[in-house]
């Protein structure tokens, strides 16, 4: 990586990320629309706190990443009824 690539902060994208909506079929308590935000706003927090950063060519890569990390969370706690064992 050169030096003078340019970095972005990893925070600052996940609180601008949108949250999608559940497709209509969805039923239950986590078919709000809103569910995600509190996890969002936990995700955030986690990656302002560590200083988290991407290179910037890399932002599509990211948020792939990001979407696999919530689907994979989202169906933990449809599953389990937690985002992770023990919380």
């Amino acid at each position: 990586m050169p030096p003078e690539a340019q970095r972005e902060e990893a925070a600052a994208l996940f609180s601008t990320t949108a949250t999608p909506s559940p497709p209509p079929s969805t039923v239950g308590p986590a078919s709000s629309p809103s569910a995600p935000a509190p996890l969002m706003d936990h995700l955030t927090e986690r990656a302002r706190s560590l200083g988290l950063t991407y290179l910037a060519s890399e932002r599509e890569e990211v948020l792939c990443d990001l979407a696999c990390l919530l689907a994979v969370l989202a169906m933990n706690h449809a599953h389990t009824g937690a985002y992770v064992r023990g919380t």
